[in-house]
């Protein structure tokens, strides 16, 4: 009888665990874009080709493939290459930066990200990430940049496309 209970105990705690364990790995929306900046809050230039493979499991297939085609491209050669930092539509780093709430809509999901590119704490609305879920993943689908100055709002993904002549 008491190694029934011993029995029992030990399996619902590995339940528990197991489950605890399950959630601990799905990550929400909001989630996957403060990992995916995590970079950014730290001093110096982001390696924007590195940080590209670092996270090519949390892009959609058709944006992390042209993502990874882009970043192995060199100024010299006769392609496509990136020339700014497309995670936050910059020639230079982040001062600071805020990211917003998820708003969730179904499958689709965008998180709000705010930058200071000069003076830290003046952060202004840089770029929405959308994401999408795809079973219990969230994955990052596009980057969007609202019109700014003298230029319109435009996304990451037509930009690559039309770069990378798709």
């Amino acid at each position: 009888m008491r190694q029934n209970r011993a029995f029992s105990f030990l399996a619902l705690l590995g339940f528990v665990l197991a489950c605890l364990s399950t959630a601990a790995h799905a990550q929400g929306p909001r989630d996957l874009v403060v990992e995916f900046y995590k970079p950014y809050s730290a001093d110096g230039m982001v390696n924007i080709s590195e940080h590209i493979y670092q996270n090519a499991n949390r892009f959609e297939a058709d944006l992390g493939g042209m993502l990874v085609e882009i970043a192995g491209n060199r100024p010299h050669e006769d392609k496509a290459w990136l020339e700014f930092d497309p995670f936050i539509n910059a020639q230079m780093n982040a001062v600071s930066m805020t990211i917003g709430q998820a708003t969730i809509q179904g499958d689709l999901a965008w998180v709000p990200v705010a930058i200071s590119y000069r003076i830290p704490g003046q952060e202004v609305p840089a770029v929405k990430v959308y994401l999408r879920r795809t079973g219990n993943q969230w994955r990052i689908a596009n980057f969007v940049y609202p019109a700014r100055e003298e230029y319109p709002a435009w996304e990451l993904k037509s930009w690559l496309r039309t770069a990378l002549e798709r």
